[in-house]
């Protein structure tokens, strides 16, 4: 249920209800810290939900009791006062591809930087991002988001196995996470990996519907996948047998050509 939700939440249909309904899924499932990032986007949407202080209320009566520690209150502060200030440290783009340098750890809510994160990385700004998931994945090693987050940098870098690394990892903690899922059937597609692929697009789209972005995208390369496959000629172990030359028909009547005497 928890699959659709979140492919509902992103299929740009009623998606303000099907995110609310995800994160009252996600904190009953215990998932709180999850949760808490679909709030974080809800409150960065262009339109205000009309049920974010409700929203955030719930996430934070669960939140309080997560790991049973400081940190849990720390992260759960922020749900609960929405004018909270986020410190943000100024980015520094990382040079020869390796970690950022010369500036501080971003800090603030890892909700809302798991959010910035992936609006750095839609608009390009690769160092940007990899900073703020690595800010997150540093305080929270086991953070999904975080760690396909880094393998979406990587993958943006064409540093594909470290994309691939990273994209195994978050399927080994959640085999069900649509974006790694549909990374990994998209990298095999384009090593040539058909079989791979289409197999993990059956995942998906099974998991996500066919009417959702991911399950549209699935059903479409799967498509693909089996058109060209049918239109490859089937293999054949012998070369075609030459065309007979026929005999001659030794039943012909030549009786009456001249110079034949008659029997």
């Amino acid at each position: 249920m928890i699959d659709r939700l979140r492919a509902a939440a992103v299929s740009g249909k009623d998606v303000g209800r099907a995110r609310a309904t995800l994160i009252y899924a996600l904190v009953r499932a215990g998932r709180v810290v999850e949760a808490g990032t679909e709030v974080a986007k809800v409150e960065s949407a262009e339109h205000t939900h009309p049920l974010l202080p409700e929203l955030r209320a719930f996430v934070a009566r669960f939140g309080a009791g997560v790991d049973g520690g400081a940190d849990a209150a720390t992260d759960a502060a922020p749900v609960t006062d929405a004018a909270a200030p986020v410190a943000e440290a100024a980015p520094a783009e990382p040079t020869g591809g390796g970690e950022p340098t010369g500036a501080a750890s971003p800090g603030g809510d890892f909700r809302r930087r798991l959010t910035q994160a992936a609006q750095a990385l839609t608009s390009g700004d690769l160092g940007r991002a990899e900073q703020l998931y690595r800010s997150v994945a540093s305080e929270q090693p086991g953070n999904t988001e975080a760690l396909s987050g880094l393998a979406d940098v990587a993958r943006r870098r064409n540093d594909t196995a470290t994309a691939n690394r990273l994209y195994a990892e978050v399927l080994d903690a959640n085999p069900s996470y649509l974006p790694a899922l549909m990374a990994t059937a998209d990298n095999k597609w384009q090593a040539g990996d058909r079989k791979g692929a289409i197999t993990l697009y059956r995942r998906i789209l099974e998991q996500a519907g066919a009417s959702s972005d991911y399950g549209q995208r699935a059903a479409a390369r799967i498509a693909q996948g089996e058109g060209t496959d049918s239109a490859k000629p089937a293999p054949t172990g012998q070369s075609p047998a030459p065309t007979p030359t026929p005999k001659p028909d030794s039943t012909i009547d030549t009786s009456d050509l001249p110079g034949v005497t008659p029997p």
